[in-house]
């Protein structure tokens, strides 16, 4: 298959994925807009390791991991779970009280930060049952259905994957020039409208796992 023309199409679900609004926007925006943009970039590559390793095993243990992934009790508790997580972020983002100082960035020096960040923009991407259908949604139809070799499977991939990294520095970006002009009492509404967001995501998920 032509290479150029699996690009393409990989450029197209990497922006599908750009323009969705969900969680991971969410976290990501929220963190960017608190504490500037290597925080905000801190958050993203959770998420980006989250996507790897996901990209990894279905394309490697997909006709393994098909059966159970498409099992009822896979997506009860990865719907349970994700809903908890996000609900407690929700209630978290909503009630604590979010300091927000202009001159007071996230530092790269500590490792307690960056791990806080790193984690929750994994755990977030990781527990979203829409990440783990994407990919293995991607991976069963338009990699194995197709019969790619391993360089168009990859040059495929990588195409999606380059978009998403592409797109999730660009929010990072804007976000934190947005936070230039923004002061303590835009960003507690903003922490608000996230964290019901976020809990609204969370109840989702559990109402979807406890009556499918």
């Amino acid at each position: 298959m032509d290479l150029g023309r699996l690009v393409i199409e990989g450029i197209g679900f990497g922006l599908i994925l750009a323009i969705s609004l969900g969680p991971i926007f969410i976290v990501t925006v929220q963190t960017a807009l608190q504490k500037g943009f290597k925080a905000g970039l801190t958050v993203t590559s959770g998420v980006w390791v989250s996507d790897i390793l996901y990209i990894t095993f279905s394309y490697f243990f997909i006709n393994r991991i098909s059966h159970v992934v498409q099992g009822a009790q896979f997506d009860f508790w990865m719907s349970v779970i994700g809903g908890i997580i996000l609900c407690l972020f929700g209630l978290v983002s909503f009630f604590k009280k979010a300091e927000f100082n202009k001159e007071k960035l996230y530092s790269t020096s500590s490792l307690k930060s960056a791990t806080a960040y790193f984690t929750k923009g994994f755990l977030v991407n990781t527990v979203n049952p829409f990440t783990v259908i994407f990919w293995l949604g991607i991976m069963s139809t338009n990699v194995i259905g197709r019969d790619l070799t391993h360089l168009e499977s990859f040059s495929f991939l990588l195409s999606i994957f380059i978009i998403i990294v592409l797109s999730d520095t660009a929010k990072v970006l804007l976000a934190n020039v947005i936070r230039e002009r923004m002061n303590q009492h835009y960003f507690n509404i903003i922490s608000k409208i996230a964290g019901t967001g976020l809990f609204i995501f969370g109840l989702y998920l559990l109402y979807h796992g406890l009556v499918n």
